[in-house]
């Protein structure tokens, strides 16, 4: 007997061993897919699974549900420390790991008891020899380890799989309000087990024979399967709205793009307008003139003409840069850096050739400008220069401005975080010039540095540089 203890002993502690491992790989998986350095994340399922292990041989009694919240919550640790940010995100997805890996066990183990019964009934009903029992025993416990194995892992993969697919954003940014309704499910199961096994305790202790009644570990099986589709349809809400919301906010950024847009055409139609009025009327002012030249009346001849030149200038530019929709935006632009006192330089060229549309450059550049501004602003001698052309097949825009602090990066988006407070038109200035450069398979890039040029009054710099290809065939 001994020697058969011993068996059961080693096989049981390989199962043990077997099955914390499923979950630490499954887990590993899980933060890889959440994670933007995924260089060692193997590490994060490590440490869960190395933390089990080392919980189930000490002597104290933790019970699997305390030692898988005290593995996870240094997993957690690991995770943050080899991958910095989205800290509620990765709460969120370890304590709903840690809830999913414990209804998967207990649906597992509730199917364990299950059909054991049904060996166990099979042996006592067929074997008459006491030296094969203990073997049909040994082969019967092997055998449902096994089922128990192969179920938990099945579960487990299956509900983070789906979790993944519920993530329609694919990244995992909450806050603290998000992490708190999204975890209403997982506590609902926590509290739910916590209750069924006081219930189960008391049951026991009265009547032992409820215990071993089949139908009620399979309604407890239904009940658990339940909760994890409970978990799954919240995220899967969650995360609609949260698409509907950026769907939402892109539509109304968009309105604001064209709005701007039509008061850009709308600008360049007048000025149009005034030139084929002028046009139309310089046969009359030329007779005008002409009469009172003959006449002599010299100064009232060049009173007249300087109307005629003061006219004229109206309808020019200060800055040319080869397209009106561009003219108008960088004099626009330029005209309100003089009213909010910011020294503003300018050498924008627009690409004749290369099929680049101007809405989509006016895009880049009121987005441009209007970041820049809002850095400049918090400088004491605010500055923004624009430059831009074409070299070649590339057309290349760099947007400078002057700015007294840090930019704070997102780790998602490698963009900074806006310094606005949160609304439906801000944040999404930068990701909208991205979308631009992409089209025409362009970048962008954003970078703080500082000021070494000699004689400049600012001590740190924005540089925003935008490059476009220009279609080879234009060219």
């Amino acid at each position: 007997m001994d020697r058969l203890e011993q068996y059961y002993s080693i096989c049981f502690q390989f199962w043990v061993i077997g099955e914390n491992l499923i979950g630490a790989v499954v887990f590993a998986c899980l933060c890889r897919d959440f994670s933007l350095r995924k260089r060692r994340i193997w590490m994060v399922g490590a440490a869960f699974w190395a933390l089990m292990m080392v919980l189930y041989y000490l002597p104290w009694e933790f019970g699997f549900s305390g030692a898988c919240g005290i593995s996870l919550a240094a997993a957690w640790v690991v995770w943050i420390c080899l991958d910095p940010g989205e800290s509620f995100g990765k709460i969120y997805l370890t304590l709903t790991f840690g809830t999913l890996n414990w209804i998967c066990m207990v649906i597992a183990s509730n199917f364990y008891l299950m059909v054991s019964d049904g060996f166990d009934y099979f042996v006592y009903r067929f074997t008459r020899s006491s030296d094969k029992t203990w073997q049909l025993f040994f082969v019967a416990f092997n055998v449902m380890e096994f089922l128990h194995f192969i179920i938990l892992g099945l579960l487990l993969s299956g509900s983070a799989a789906l979790m993944k697919k519920c993530f329609l954003r694919r990244r995992c940014s909450l806050n603290q309000k998000e992490l708190c309704i999204l975890l209403i499910p997982s506590a609902l199961g926590v509290f739910n087990h916590l209750i069924r096994r006081a219930y189960n305790s008391k049951v026991e202790m009265q009547l032992s024979a409820v215990s071993k009644e089949w139908h009620i570990d399979l309604l407890w099986c239904v009940n658990d399967l339940i909760l994890i589709a409970a978990i799954l349809l919240v995220l899967l809400l969650f995360e609609r709205h949260k698409q509907q919301m950026e769907l939402q906010q892109d539509r109304s950024i968009l309105q604001e793009q064209v709005k701007d847009m039509k008061s850009h055409i709308r600008a360049v139609e007048q000025i149009y307008a005034s030139i084929r009025g002028l046009k139309h009327d310089l046969g009359n002012h030329a007779l005008v003139l002409r009469g009172l030249l003959a006449k002599g009346n010299y100064e009232e001849a060049q009173v007249y003409a300087g109307t005629l030149a003061d006219a004229a200038e109206r309808l020019q530019y200060g800055i040319s840069t080869g397209n009106p929709v561009t003219d108008v935006i960088i004099n626009e632009k330029r005209r309100e850096a003089e009213e909010r006192g910011i020294t503003f330089q300018a050498d924008f060229r627009y690409p004749q050739t290369g099929g680049i549309d101007a809405f989509d450059i006016s895009i880049i550049l009121n987005n441009g400008l209007e970041n820049a501004f809002a850095g400049a602003m918090a400088s004491k001698n605010p500055f923004v220069s624009v430059h831009a052309g074409q070299k070649k097949h590339t057309w290349l825009l760099t947007i400078v401005n002057s700015f007294a602090g840090e930019l704070r990066w997102e780790e998602e988006s490698g963009l900074p975080k806006t310094t606005k407070e949160p609304g439906v038109h801000h944040g999404y200035g930068l990701k909208n010039i991205r979308s631009v450069a992409e089209q025409y398979y362009g970048c962008m890039e954003l970078c703080q540095r500082e000021s070494g040029e000699a004689g400049n009054f600012w001590e740190k710099q924005v540089v925003l540089t935008v490059m476009l290809q220009l279609t080879s065939a234009d060219i």
